[in-house]
């Protein structure tokens, strides 16, 4: 589904769509954003910064 609408140009990226999937899954499952940033390769502040949602800052970035 996802290809199709990128294919449309409904999604300007589509690995950005499942970078957030990526990080929304790990974060319901548990993972801190230090799991999270070493995974994505960025720091777990930035991973928290581009990744989390509003009032989740405050979560621990250990």
């Amino acid at each position: 589904m996802l290809e199709s609408m990128a294919r449309a140009n409904n999604v300007v990226d589509i690995r950005h769509l499942e970078l957030v999937d990526f990080v929304r899954v790990s974060r319901a499952l548990g993972a801190d954003w230090r799991q999270i940033g070493e995974s994505l390769g960025i720091s777990p502040r930035l991973a928290c910064k581009y990744y989390g949602r509003r009032g989740s800052h405050s979560a621990a970035l250990s």
